[in-house]
Formats: C-alpha cells, structure tokens, sequence
C-alpha cells in the first residue's frame, strides 16, 4: 500500500509538474511572440529612423552647398563694387582736377581781362588815335568828357 501511495503520489505530482510546465510553456510562447513583435516594431522604428537621418545629411549638405553658392556670389559682388567704386573714385579725381583747372583759368582770364581794362583806361593816346577830330580836313568839335 505504500508503495501504490508513493506511486500515486508521484503520479499527482508530475501532473502538477506536467500541468506547470505546459502553463509556462504557453506564457513562454506568449513572451516570446511579443518580444517577437517588439524587435520588429524596433528594428522598423530603426529604419525609419535611419531614413530619416539619411534626409536630413542631404538637406544639410544642401544647405552647405547653398550657402557656399550665396557666399561666392557675395564675394564676387563685393569684388565688382569694388572695382566700380574704385572707377568712380578715379573719375571724381579727374572731375575735380578739371574743376580746379577751370577755376584757375577763370581767375587767370579775370586777371588778364582787369589789367587789359586797366592798362586801356590808362592809356589816353588810344583814344588819340582814333580821334576823328585831329584828321586833316576834319571840323574841330568839343570834346565831352
């Protein structure tokens, strides 16, 4: 009788056992479909991401390229200003030496004219030679002064 108790005994606990194994069996299979289905919503996340980054390198380098392209033209913009400024700069000199030569041949030409005004109001035989009154055969008329 011991021995059908030990048996049966034995029987009962690897039932339980059998019976405890194929519940963690199952919660085994569970975890494993979703840990399963996590790695594969993680690794698709990864791509996603990974597309992602892959865009935004490209506008980056876009917008390097870009600003590289807007920094050349600047640069060459400033370059021709430069260059015109330099031209105007050259231009304004000659305009002001004109200027300056003008000026001067205006006072110089002032000048002349005064002495030339001077040196004839000064100069009474002038108007001696072109007298009509001192012609032979001329009538003698009083001079206005």
């Amino acid at each position: 009788m011991a021995d059908l108790f030990f048996t049966k005994n034995t029987d009962v606990k690897m039932a339980v056992l059998e019976e405890k194994l194929s519940v963690y069996e199952d919660l085994s299979r569970e975890m494993l479909a979703k840990l399963e289905n996590a790695v594969d919503k993680i690794s698709e996340t990864n791509q996603n991401i990974s597309k992602i980054l892959v865009r935004h390198e490209e506008r980056i380098d876009q917008t390097l390229q870009s600003d590289a392209a807007i920094i050349k033209l600047l640069d060459e913009t400033k370059k021709q200003n430069a260059d015109s400024l330099k031209a105007m700069d050259e231009a304004l000199k000659d305009h002001e030496k004109r200027i300056t030569d003008l000026a001067k041949f205006r006072w110089i030409l002032v000048g002349a004219v005064l002495v030339v005004g001077f040196v004839l109001g000064e100069m009474r035989p002038m108007s001696e030679v072109f007298n009509y009154n001192n012609r032979p055969g001329a009538i003698n008329q009083p001079r206005s002064l």
